[in-house]
């Protein structure tokens, strides 16, 4: 993730923040918690709902189901909300956190220290960042250059990424 920072109305400076896997997995830590919840956190949800509906004066009704489901072996269900809870929320919530496990995987993750590499990030970075990124790029994606010695791999890619960063500065 970047961070934009305005520095004058021409100039902005994009500052990288490798903090993402943390967001992502308090999303999902959170995500599962409402999944575990679901009944509490939606009961909240169709409160709002039967308010808005009892506003434009609509009926929150059970669809027309027939008596015979071949695909889901749900019982029926009693109540509007117990209906939209399960066909809905409950769905919903599994859809969005398995698609952000199969979007940011740790792979994908670790994939965003390339970013440093780019000439536009790697003028702005510390040495510290600079030294961090390169130890994740050269565990990653060092095998890539022949040589079996990750120390040696490590100190090439670095050698070279400082060779970058001082033509471009």
């Amino acid at each position: 993730m970047c961070k934009n920072y305005e520095m004058l109305p021409f100039f902005s400076i994009t500052v990288l923040d490798f903090a993402a896997d943390g967001h992502v997995s308090d999303l999902l830590d959170f995500l599962v918690k409402h999944r575990e919840t679901c009944d509490e956190k939606f009961a909240l949800v169709f409160e709002q709902v039967k308010e808005l509906s009892d506003k434009i004066q609509l009926a929150v009704e059970v669809p027309v189901i027939t008596q015979r489901q071949v695909y889901r072996n749900y019982p029926p269900p009693i109540t509007p909300e117990e209906y939209y809870r399960r066909v809905v929320f409950i769905p919903m919530l599994n859809s969005v956190r398995s698609d952000l496990k199969s979007r940011f995987s740790t792979d994908t993750l670790n994939s965003f220290w390339l970013t440093v590499l780019l000439p536009s990030n790697i003028v702005n970075c510390t040495d510290d960042l600079l030294q961090s990124s390169v130890k994740e790029i050269s565990s990653m994606y060092g095998q890539l250059l022949g040589l079996t010695v990750p120390s040696t791999r490590k100190t090439l890619i670095l050698v070279e990424v400082h060779g970058w960063r001082n033509r471009w500065l």
